[in-house]
């Protein structure tokens, strides 16, 4: 007991050192504000916004969990970045310990004593899952991951009493199911579990699997039965992503990212939290190709090298089958995108495994007194560059100002910092970063940038210009139609200002700007039934949308 203290005091001091002071981070405008700051579901726990919760997407994610951990923490700090970010570290430094025992439990016959604990100080303070602990966007990998390693271990803990070590204890075989649906219910990314329990299975059994398979089968069908479910549920948010590869190029793309994850677990350099891709997605395309050449070798190594087969292949697949899931999000808003940082989270555990064995093979050859010091060669020089790495997400400035350093060719990038320096005043850097973005490859959300620089400038004819611009790469650009109507709206063009407020209604039900400005147009013809309605139903959508608020009130008094 002593031990497990001694062990879980370590991982927490270890942690706070590594991550405290990055809990002062501010929020960034990378999806933090679509899923916590500007977002209305978590600003309060009730019947409705618990309801939202489980019926919408983030906007292409099923991830209700996710969002009622956000309503915990508004509930707690209000909007302070600090308990969102506390939040994560503290689920961050939790996965580590469960990746302790789940090393553990898997290896629990072998006489690598040490090993549980230098996987899970690697997974602990590992520069590669700074996304994961900085974001507070990344909760949805955290939480999801830590009722993953809860619903394994628990499974594990089952099988171990089932097999005659201490009862059976149908208890932790249900509590694992339940882990597993609340792991699925704050990301769907987990939906490779039941295949890594049967990885798991062909690991402990191996030779005896054949001769059990029907009992395995039946032990893991409500897991497959919950994959299948979540499965159909995520297809709906992401029905469009998906068809933008071909199947051939997401091949391709997922060799060059499970190599590129693989090349920064073992030389964590060079972290970005984007890594676009330009080059042409073809066979025939160098780094493509190697890329899963290498992997294919890889795999055919593992499975063939006789000594330590079971634990390499077991190590190995786990690695690619809990990555496999992020293979479906390399194409986003028309750009490619090798990988992110945070899609390895859960993958490394497997890379972890394979290197720790390395580690104790090593130690066994020389001494095993040596351990502690090659613990501390280790560690200490990763948990420098994952403090290091936590700066880069103290604001959206140095978050943006980072990736262009390393990829001046993100458009991402070049489009959120301008965005950013137009907020602060400073147009003229603001305008030269779209322009730059432009540059790259034409971008509807640029020129709706540079649009509203216009606008801003009442250059109305320059302004329109550059939203039809934006409106010819991507029709339902619902941001351009919105700013048009802003135009017209200006100039006093009511009946084509509301048109366009439509139309943006018609593309996003829920655009509580369009609904109120369509609901001001209409009180200013004298519609005031219609103008209440739209100002009730932006309302409805966000209680705390002041604007609406203000203009129902002007029309219940007059």
């Amino acid at each position: 007991m002593k031990r497990v203290l001694g062990i879980c005091i370590l991982f927490f001091a270890v942690a706070f050192l590594i991550y405290g002071k990055s809990l002062g981070n501010l929020f960034v405008r990378w999806d933090d504000s679509l899923l916590i700051y500007e977002n209305p579901i978590i600003r309060e726990i009730s019947r409705k916004t618990v309801k939202a919760a489980f019926t919408t997407y983030d906007p292409e994610l099923y991830v209700p969990l996710t969002m009622i951990s956000y309503q915990i923490d508004h509930l707690l700090w209000g909007m302070n970045p600090f308990g969102f970010h506390l939040t994560n570290l503290v689920l961050h430094t939790m996965n580590a310990l469960l990746v302790t025992v789940f090393i553990q439990l898997l290896m629990r016959r072998s006489p690598y004593h040490l090993l549980p604990v230098l996987c899970g100080l690697l997974f602990l303070v590992h520069p590669l899952h700074t996304e994961a602990v900085a974001w507070a966007s990344a909760r949805k990998d955290v939480l999801s991951s830590f009722f993953f390693l809860l619903s394994v271990c628990s499974y594990l803990q089952w099988r171990g009493r089932e097999n005659g070590q201490a009862g059976s204890g149908k208890l932790l075989y249900s509590f694992s199911i339940f882990a597993f649906a609340l792991g699925l219910l704050a990301k769907v990314s987990i939906i490779m579990l039941p295949v890594i329990l049967l990885l798991i299975e062909w690991l402990l059994c191996h030779r005896r699997l054949l001769a059990s398979s029907f009992v395995t089968i039946s032990r893991l069908t409500p897991y497959f039965l919950l994959s299948v479910m979540f499965g159909i549920v995520a297809l709906f948010g992401k029905k469009e992503l998906v068809t933008i590869l071909t199947p051939w190029e997401t091949v391709l793309m997922a060799g060059r990212s499970a190599m590129f994850s693989l090349q920064h677990l073992f030389l964590p350099i060079g972290l970005s939290p984007i890594y676009p891709y330009n080059d042409a997605i073809h066979i025939g395309t160098p780094d493509l190709f190697t890329a899963l050449v290498i992997v294919m070798a890889i795999t055919f190594l593992t499975l063939f090298l006789k000594k330590y087969q079971c634990v390499l292949a077991f190590s190995w697949f786990f690695f690619l089958l809990t990555l496999a899931p992020t293979f479906t999000t390399f194409a986003k808003a028309g750009d490619v995108y090798v990988t992110s940082d945070r899609y390895a989270y859960l993958p490394s555990i497997g890379i972890f495994l394979m290197f720790g064995l390395f580690c104790h093979w090593v130690m066994r050859k020389v001494h095993m007194r040596y351990a502690p010091a090659l613990f501390a060669v280790i560690i200490l020089p990763l948990s420098v560059l994952s403090s290091e790495e936590a700066q880069i997400w103290k604001d959206s400035e140095a978050l943006f100002r980072h990736v262009i350093m390393l990829y001046p060719k993100s458009v991402a990038a070049q489009n959120n910092l301008g965005i950013i320096l137009l907020k602060q005043g400073d147009v003229l850097q603001g305008k030269e970063h779209f322009e730059s973005a432009l540059k790259i490859r034409p971008y509807a959300k640029s020129h709706v940038n540079l649009g509203d620089i216009f606008r801003m400038q009442r250059q109305w004819t320059e302004a329109v210009s550059e939203y039809e611009k934006a409106l010819a790469i991507d029709p339902e650009e619902g941001a351009a139609h919105f700013n048009i109507g802003l135009v017209y709206a200006a100039q006093n063009y009511l009946d084509d200002a509301k048109e366009k407020f439509e139309i943006v209604i018609a593309i996003d039900s829920k655009h509580i700007g369009a609904l109120n400005n369509l609901g001001a147009m209409e009180f200013q013809q004298g519609n005031i039934e219609k103008a209440r309605r739209m100002f009730e139903r932006a309302l409805e959508i966000d209680p705390g949308f002041i604007d609406a608020q203000e203009n129902l009130r002007l029309i219940n008094a007059s």
